[in-house]
């Protein structure tokens, strides 16, 4: 009777499972490309490199944004630019779909917990990393709870 509930619990995480672990490979992906886009505007006239230090270039300011495009083209960056805004837009899809199921077991858990932990991480460079030491304490107890959740989640297959 045990097993069958776990069964009908997971069974109730399925689709939030699927969309942790699309969410999880979207972020990598986002996470290299932007880190290649990086390395490529160290290059680049100083505007271009607004493109590591703004996750989501679409919510800025209109006029700011036209800058920014027009030097990320100029730079020819606009096509790791493009990709970068395309991932960011199916990840906030992603998320949004996460955020409204609601998670039945440590697992389902864990995958709300991944796009908390991006929504709340200011430094690209650190979304599959523990914050430092000096960072602000939500982003430390953030990354403690994902932490815990994964634990717990792990310890939970085993038996």
């Amino acid at each position: 009777m045990t097993r069958r509930r776990a069964r009908i619990r997971w069974n109730k995480d399925a689709q939030l499972l699927r969309l942790g672990a699309e969410h999880r490979k979207l972020l990598r992906r986002y996470h290299e490309t932007l880190i290649t886009a990086c390395l490529k505007s160290a290059t680049a006239p100083e505007e271009a490199q607004w493109i590591g230090r703004y996750p989501y270039p679409a919510a800025m300011p209109p006029d700011d944004y036209a800058r920014y495009k027009a030097a990320t083209k100029a730079a020819g960056l606009d096509e790791l630019d493009d990709r970068l805004e395309a991932l960011c837009t199916r990840l906030g899809d992603i998320e949004a779909r996460i955020a409204a199921l609601p998670a039945h077991t440590a697992a389902g858990l864990v995958a709300r917990l991944w796009v908390l932990w991006h929504m709340v991480q200011a430094e690209p460079g650190q979304l599959f990393t523990e914050p430092s030491a000096d960072a602000k304490p939500e982003l430390q107890l953030t990354w403690s709870v994902l932490a815990d959740a994964r634990r717990i989640a792990k310890a939970a297959r085993c038996r």
